[in-house]
């Protein structure tokens, strides 16, 4: 399916993170990679492709930059980035919490907290979008101590993880933040050591641990990706291992997610890093497996089933990479798959399905109260007679992929309806959107002012 392009983006730096935000609030988007080793790479994405931009504030030498993720938190309507690493050679390991204001990158995150999150170990870092009962905010998990969620506040940043059930958490691989089952908010938290924790939201916001027994709903797992199911209204979780079978658990019912993989997909990989996204533009969805020290893989939906396809130059038989994104990285329509390797071995790879140029496509960027993404909204597309799902994605911990839903539309140009449902429940609904373009969505009620934020 795919075909090399002659683009490096790392340059020889090891990748260890990728955030694609609006951090000037223009609606222009930013790709920043964390490296380890070096510099971090900051690019803005145009029509041309991605453009290198000098960045100090986000550059962060001292450490490893192993975690990325992005959130309007002071709802002035640009993202704020949150860096979060391992010490490197220079020193000890920080935090940072990266702000543009005025033009000019500002470091928001308090030197206390900032030294304290990096003494905890390495982090995994989320977005969890506002709803009806919080404010944005961004969860930060480190590895040697307790979670917590940075939010808004009237004196700077506030800590609402312990109210909300959130500090308590395992050693997080992995987070996956989804509206799992309907409309209610799930947080997966991944990890190979411990098992995975389901955490599902109450009405008051609230999360608590779902377990079954005494034995968690979900096995151990190193990275996961959320699916528009074929068999209900909702998402469908994808679970990669190390060791061990993989795992397609259909969330219809939230007292007990069913394992659906089909035994193919199920076969046992080190797998890295999952991406679900329609590659090729032809209307059906992908599942690409990055796996390190043995060939990728890549699932099609295919007559009804989830089928094995040819991967082409991206099988990569002998490859380590270790992180997998995917996203239009110049605005024509069609998706690039970029993988990045760790640690000594530094070659990165740069795709594209050949046949996505000859297909139709539409997408779709929410926006949120502020005017910034609205992530954690849930895009559906009704065409050909079906309907598909997009999350306006929320980070995973170690990439946070484009605030964008984005839909092949194969030979067929006509959608009949899309409906966009924001974090906070509010809809919106849209008749024949025209195809071929990116829509940009307003948020379908008043605008959120920054002291409301706070």
């Amino acid at each position: 399916m795919f075909e090399r392009l002659a683009v490096d983006l790392a340059a020889g730096n090891a990748v260890r993170s990728l955030c694609v935000a609006d951090i000037d609030g223009c609606g222009s988007l930013a790709l920043l990679l964390g490296v380890e080793g070096g510099a971090n790479r900051l690019f803005a994405l145009t029509a041309n492709g991605p453009v290198p931009c000098s960045a100090d504030a986000f550059a962060a030498a001292e450490q490893a930059t192993t975690s990325l993720a992005a959130c309007d938190i002071d709802a002035d309507g640009a993202e704020e980035i949150m860096l979060a690493g391992t010490a490197g050679k220079l020193g000890e390991g920080r935090a940072h919490l990266i702000d543009l204001a005025e033009g000019v990158l500002h470091e928001r995150l308090e030197s206390d907290r900032a030294t304290a999150l990096g003494r905890l170990g390495e982090a995994r870092v989320c977005t969890l979008p506002a709803d009806r009962s919080r404010p944005a905010g961004l969860l930060v998990a480190p590895r040697g101590g307790p979670a917590c969620l940075l939010v808004a506040g009237r004196n700077g940043l506030a800590d609402l993880a312990p109210g909300l059930g959130l500090a308590e958490m395992f050693a997080a691989g992995s987070l996956l933040f989804a509206p799992l089952f309907g409309a209610r908010a799930a947080l997966v938290v991944l990890g190979e050591i411990g098992g995975s924790q389901l955490l599902l939201a109450d009405g008051s916001g609230v999360f608590a641990e779902r377990r079954q027994d005494a034995d968690t709903l979900l096995p151990p797992a190193r990275c996961g990706a959320v699916l528009g199911s074929v068999a209900h209204e909702g998402f469908d979780l994808f679970l990669g291992t190390s060791s061990g079978p993989l795992g397609l658990f259909s969330a219809a019912d939230p007292a007990t997610p069913v394992d659906v993989s089909p035994p193919l997909m199920a076969t046992p990989a080190r797998v890295t890093g999952a991406l679900c996204a329609d590659f090729d533009n032809d209307g059906a969805d992908e599942l690409f497996l990055c796996c390190s020290g043995e060939p990728n893989r890549l699932f099609g939906w295919r007559e009804g089933g989830w089928r094995p396809l040819d991967l082409g130059a991206a099988t990569l038989p002998l490859g380590t990479h270790e992180l997998a994104a995917v996203l239009d990285l110049d605005g024509d329509g069609c998706l690039e798959l970029l993988l990045f390797a760790a640690g000594d071995e530094r070659e990165s790879g740069l795709f594209r399905a050949a046949a996505a140029a000859g297909n139709g496509w539409i997408r779709f960027l929410p926006l949120g109260p502020s005017g910034a993404p609205a992530r954690g909204a849930v895009v559906s597309l009704f065409a050909g007679g079906r309907w598909r799902r997009r999350l306006i994605d929320c980070g995973n911990g170690i990439v946070q992929g484009e605030p964008v839903a984005h839909f092949g539309l194969g030979r067929s140009a006509a959608v009949e309806r899309v409906e966009i449902r924001w974090p906070d429940s509010a809809r919106l609904e849209l008749l024949s959107p025209a195809p071929g373009r990116l829509h940009r969505i307003p948020y379908p009620g008043p605008p959120l002012r920054p002291d409301e934020a706070r």
